[in-house]
């Protein structure tokens, strides 16, 4: 996260994330139409972390923007935003005879969400525990599978950098409450000795639909930090709540 002149509070920077290398072979450093580089010895150009680390078969692919053969500052781009474009919400209440029934709901469309949880579960580069996602990880020489995450290794440099690997869409809609009614006749009201009575159930934040992967697309925000805005670091979803009720008038 940074704050760019010309660019939204909220916008998210990182690295373009392209997959997992199969093989030594295939760490290239490219031009921009294609051609593989070469230095002044003849020898291929391989892809690098700033000047440190060379990449090697099963680390993540990250976009070179500038085409020089490394990954660095120089190749941090825009990779999303936080800010909605449509935040609303619509409802109901029906009522037919004794019965009543009403529903809410709310939604928030196209803003993106930065899952912090799966970067510190599927970093696979310390001690933490970390997801059964990175069962589906990058092995042996020359693998090639679809959706394959970049290989186990302690302290590796670059296999976890910011990058859109972790953007996901955050748009859900949430059903916030529902409620069904009975009104007692007053038949029924007379034969319990009361004036009037009803019975209900409702509930809150019952369901939402979403996309999203980590535990709730209705993300807080760091107080501590007015800027570090549509990450996600896993606080305590709402619970859902639900309530029975009896209503009597003597």
């Amino acid at each position: 996260l940074r704050v760019v002149e010309g660019e939204p509070i909220g916008s998210f920077f990182g690295f373009r994330y392209l997959g997992v290398y199969p093989s030594d072979e295939d760490v290239i450093a490219r031009d921009a139409e294609g051609n593989t580089l070469y230095d002044s010895e003849g020898k291929v150009i391989p892809i690098r972390y700033t000047d440190s680390y060379v990449f090697k078969g099963g680390d993540p692919i990250y976009q070179d923007i500038n085409y020089d053969g490394q990954i660095d500052i120089n190749d941090v781009v825009y990779i999303g935003d936080s800010n909605p474009s449509f935040i609303g919400g619509f409802g109901s209440n029906i009522k037919y005879k004794n019965w009543d029934f009403s529903m809410s709901f709310h939604y928030r469309l196209g803003f993106d969400i930065i899952n912090g949880i799966a970067i510190q579960t599927q970093a696979m580069n310390n001690r933490d525990n970390q997801s059964k996602a990175v069962l589906n990880r990058w092995r042996v020489q020359g693998q090639k599978e679809e959706g394959l995450l970049p290989r186990a290794y302690m302290n590796h440099p670059a296999n976890n950098l910011g990058s859109d690997r972790y953007v996901e869409k955050g748009d859900y809609m949430r059903l916030n409450n529902i409620k069904i009614g009975y009104m007692l006749s007053n038949e029924m009201c007379r034969k319990l000795g009361v004036r009037k009575a009803n019975l209900a159930i409702s509930a809150r934040k019952l369901y939402t639909w979403t996309g999203y992967t980590g535990q709730d697309p209705e993300i807080g925000q760091n107080a501590s930090n007015p800027f570090w805005i549509g990450v996600d670091n896993a606080r305590t979803p709402p619970p859902k709540i639900i309530t029975f009720s009896i209503g009597v008038g003597f």
